[in-house]
């Protein structure tokens, strides 16, 4: 019997630059409307809406939740979000921006952890993916 665990996560994404008042860009990085303006893809069998939190559970195969935010060429954002697991074994969790990786954590546990990362957008739609994988039992991020 496999345990459910839960890699969750909530973001928040806004700009950075002194020129523009801080705008959040995500839509429904609190997951407040379910999964809703997010897309979901690979093995997503585990994994759901709970408490303000998306929890990845997938136990095959990596499990994705993308969203294509319009962003300015050249613009810099800053990118934020809390993350938690409790496995520290077979599970690891990602974040990209315009397919360059902002974090990774493999094996790990650890209580709820707030992340901030710069990053600058390359063009003027900017993909926005977390991936998570769990052998049975990860954690939960909310971005």
């Amino acid at each position: 019997m496999y345990k459910k665990s839960l890699l969750a996560l909530a973001v928040c994404l806004a700009t950075s630059s002194a020129a523009f008042a801080s705008t959040e860009l995500v839509t429904n990085g609190s997951f407040d409307s379910n999964a809703n303006g997010w897309a979901l893809s690979g093995d997503t069998s585990f994994t759901g809406v709970s408490n303000g939190s998306y929890h990845f559970g997938s136990i095959g195969s990596d499990a994705y939740l993308t969203q294509l935010l319009s962003t300015t060429s050249g613009g810099q954002y800053v990118l934020s979000f809390d993350l938690w697991s409790n496995n520290a074994n077979g599970a690891h969790f990602g974040a990209t921006f315009g397919g360059q990786s902002v974090y990774t954590t493999q094996n790990a546990a650890f209580g709820v952890t707030h992340f901030s990362f710069n990053v600058s957008a390359s063009g003027n739609s900017t993909a926005l993916v977390f991936n998570g994988f769990n052998q049975p039992k990860i954690g939960r991020a909310h971005v």
